[in-house]
């Protein structure tokens, strides 16, 4: 192995100086295998079915351990590195040296950081393999269909079943039921059970075009009864407002809890298209209950109603039986049988509640409450309450875990700050390749007086003109960039006249802090976006989200930058060349 090694760094020395003096080869080999044990540790974290249960397992890098052992790794392999890399520095020792070599050198400084950061990749695409391989898309819909079906059996909320949730017939959709005690109006038709309320309001709509909108938005949202409002498409939003009480006496079967009430949909795949509504925009204030009369309840409670109206003992007996092995499958804790939970539930006189599950394993002795401290909800459901129990929010979170992983990209979002990671620290070994130790101290120092003295500046003027705000945010965005370019400029045209050491701290500074220039400059450009929109458009439109360059780049201009500073990186390399040449004097 030695010898093979050595075969190697003397191929390498030979053809490829920068490859070798950059150690790139064996730092890339060592990180591939470390990123392929990332990934087999990713692919086997989540083989036990239990370790669905709890929500947001794209998170189980951070919660694990993993993070911890991967910023171990990747501290020991940098450090190893940078001691075999500091042994040679051809620039520093005034060999001849090209723009493309000593470009390439950054380039391999940013490749082989990035690599040795990102074994959370690694991680991530075991785990999503792994959910690919083990649960298809097929098998996860059924499961999730089956239970969707069984939902309404859960039997874990008294409310869940009681006539407020009831979506059809077509009147409980197009009816408001208003359960609010202190906006029940006793003079016209109302229904109570238990100690609740209900009324049942018809829903008058308002569609406004949005280029109206302007000064009258808020009215149409204080006006009497507002409930929501829907944005339709670009043009037109609708406003919802409860009109008057309506006699429900005709449609209401029963008071009291009914799995025909129940409308809810136990877990919904919002990753699937055709679970989106992109026209909706939604706003809660008094009525947050409204948001929930959609198609979906309603298409949920007609299912249910259907499979009740139809269904008999032997079948429910064999649902179940088929719900509690995907309950199993999954590994969720329960204690049902089909027979029990059909005897508990089957009820074919209007389907009524008489039988609830609870969510957890029961106590070994359940608390005793007087009578009277409970409501009479309470107490109908402490009667009712069964020793069976299902964890179900288990299964949701397992489902909603299954495909979460299945459609996000572990890209999305972080390689951007894994990127200017490797970017930073990339810029900093360079800085120390080319200047050394003592001036990118002196750089670090330099940039702290700075701040400070800025800082100083912006407080001083903020007290000097805090009547005019305009004016401070302008001043101190404007300090910033003169300050930055005064800088830029040092070595690009001042190197002759000023002393090397100064000259070289501008250089370092400049290095490192080109990008956050062009980003002060992406912000003065926005800033003076916004406040024309502010001042000359807000008027014909409805605001100035969306004006800006930042605003259309969105997360774009991270990239953007990026690109900018190994384009600038490549063309500085002459300034860094000819002030290597200058006299130490």
């Amino acid at each position: 192995m030695k010898a093979f090694i050595s075969k190697i760094n003397k191929k390498l020395l030979e053809s490829y100086p920068n490859i070798w003096n950059t150690k790139l080869v064996w730092m890339l080999s060592v990180a591939l295998i470390i990123h392929v044990l990332f990934f087999i540790l990713g692919f086997v974290s989540l083989t036990d079915p239990v370790s669905l249960h709890e929500r947001s397992v794209d998170a189980l890098f951070f919660r694990n351990g993993g993070m911890l052992l991967s910023l171990i790794i990747s501290i020991l392999m940098l450090v190893v590195w940078l001691i075999h890399l500091f042994r040679n520095n051809a620039f520093k020792a005034f060999y001849p040296i090209k723009r493309r070599d000593l470009f390439s050198q950054f380039l391999y400084f940013f490749i082989i950081i990035f690599f040795s950061t990102t074994y959370f990749y690694s991680y991530s695409f075991g785990v999503k393999s792994f959910i690919h391989i083990t649960y298809s898309d097929d098998s996860v819909s059924q499961d999730v269909k089956l239970s969707n079906d069984t939902a309404l059996f859960f039997s874990h909320h008294l409310e869940d079943y009681l006539i407020d949730k009831a979506r059809y017939p077509d009147f409980f959709y197009n009816h408001f039921c208003e359960t609010n005690y202190g906006l029940i109006d006793k003079t016209k038709p109302y229904y109570s059970v238990f100690e609740k309320e209900f009324q049942f309001y018809s829903v008058k709509t308002i569609d406004v075009p949005n280029v109206q909108k302007g000064k009258s938005y808020k009215n149409y949202r204080t006006l009497d009864g507002y409930m929501r409002q829907i944005k339709l498409n670009d043009s037109t939003t609708r406003y919802y407002y409860k009109d008057s009480v309506v006699d429900a006496s005709k449609y209401i079967k029963t008071l009291q809890p009914s799995y025909k009430n129940y409308s809810e949909t136990f877990y919904i795949n919002y990753h699937d298209e055709k679970n989106l509504n992109h026209n909706s925009y939604y706003t809660n204030y008094n009525y947050d209950a409204y948001n929930n009369y959609t198609p979906k309840e309603k298409k949920r409670n007609k299912l249910n109603i259907d499979f009740l109206n139809e269904v008999s003992r032997q079948e429910i007996i064999t649902h179940f039986n088929a719900f509690i092995a995907v309950a199993n499958k999954y590994k969720i804790p329960h204690n049902l049988t089909a027979k029990a939970w059909a005897d508990m539930l089957y009820n074919p006189i209007n389907f009524k509640v008489h039988a609830f599950i609870r969510n957890n394993p029961p106590p070994l002795y359940d608390k005793n409450f007087s009578n009277e401290e409970l409501l009479a909800s309470e107490k109908f459901y402490k009667a009712r309450l069964s020793r069976f129990y299902l964890e179900s929010e288990n299964l949701k979170n397992t489902f909603e875990n299954i495909n979460d992983v299945k459609h996000n990209n572990p890209l999305n979002n972080s390689l951007h700050i894994f990127l200017w990671i490797a970017f930073t620290l990339a810029t900093l070994i360079f800085i120390f390749r080319i200047t050394g130790l003592r001036l990118l101290l002196f750089s670090v120092i330099t940039v702290g007086v700075l701040a400070i003295g800025i800082a100083f500046i912006i407080l001083l003027t903020q007290y000097i003109f805090a009547f005019n705000n305009n004016f401070f945010e302008v001043f101190t965005i404007y300090l910033i960039f003169t300050i930055g370019t005064i800088i830029l400029s040092i070595p690009l045209l001042f190197y002759r006249k000023l002393k090397k050491a100064i000259v070289g701290v501008a250089l370092n500074i400049s290095i490192s802090g080109f990008v956050l220039y062009l980003f002060l400059i992406l912000g003065i450009i926005s800033y003076h976006q916004r406040s024309y929109c502010e001042t000359f458009l807000f008027k014909i439109e409805e605001n100035c989200y969306n004006y800006t360059i930042l605003d259309q780049l969105g997360f774009n201009w991270s990239y953007i930058l990026l690109i900018s500073g190994f384009i600038f990186i490549y063309f500085y390399i002459s300034i860094i060349k000819r002030w290597k040449a200058l006299p130490e004097a």
